[in-house]
């Protein structure tokens, strides 16, 4: 399935860096073990030809890291709003490339906008296998995403 993804220009210079390759998702449900209903799905990366995560994620270097990371958040909402997912929506974010958290956010919430995909359904999660650089920096990004809902 290919997916045509329009990115707002958020003002960010590192967002207009060229991706170089392709990827999609996979949504892996995620059950309340209470009810055994499923809560969310988890948007996990895939290249397009069925390769793994660790083939995409190998694809981002320096040059990229901040375009990969927006346009992870912005295809994963738009597949997900494709596809009809009701449930909440977990998208990973590498805490190393948010550059200006109030762009990154905006663009995040626009996009879910777009295609309306309801924003509280919205869950963010750190990439587990990235090293975070600056945890103060970190606290200060979710801080400033709580504010925004």
């Amino acid at each position: 399935m290919t997916i045509q993804v329009s990115i707002p220009n958020p003002g960010c210079k590192h967002c207009a860096d060229s991706l170089g390759f392709d990827f999609t998702f996979a949504f892996q449900p995620i059950v309340n073990v209470e009810d055994l209903r499923v809560f969310a799905h988890e948007a996990l990366v895939r290249g397009k030809d069925g390769q793994g995560a660790g083939w995409v994620l190998a694809q981002v270097t320096d040059a990229n890291r901040y375009r990969f990371d927006q346009e992870c958040r912005i295809r994963a909402i738009n597949l997900a709003a494709k596809l009809g997912l009701a449930t909440h929506l977990s998208i990973n974010f590498m805490p190393n490339a948010v550059y200006q958290p109030e762009h990154c956010i905006r663009t995040t919430l626009e996009a879910s906008r777009q295609v309306g995909f309801d924003i509280h359904k919205l869950i963010f999660e750190v990439l587990e296998n990235e090293e975070v650089a600056d945890p103060t920096k970190l606290k200060e990004i979710f801080a400033y995403y709580q504010t925004q809902g």
